[in-house]
């Protein structure tokens, strides 16, 4: 399964830290109406939700690898 990385901002407000980045799990990735594309899912320590840009490069790599697709309608 594919692994992403992004901030989590629960994780930086309890533990006081300034960047805390941590593996993103129930991966998703979308593109909207304007063409940008991002990833969408939770922490893999608190359940937060979490979200992050990606360009297109890393978007495609992503579904190569089997990570739920979805295109704004």
């Amino acid at each position: 399964m594919a692994e992403l990385e992004a901030l989590c901002m629960k994780c930086r407000h309890q533990k006081g830290e300034e960047h805390q980045m941590q593996k993103m799990t129930s991966l998703r990735v979308e593109k909207n109406e304007k063409g940008r594309y991002s990833a969408r899912g939770q922490c893999g320590l608190c359940d937060a939700n979490m979200f992050k840009f990606l360009s297109e490069g890393q978007a495609m790599k992503l579904k190569d690898e089997g990570v739920e697709y979805k295109e704004a309608a």
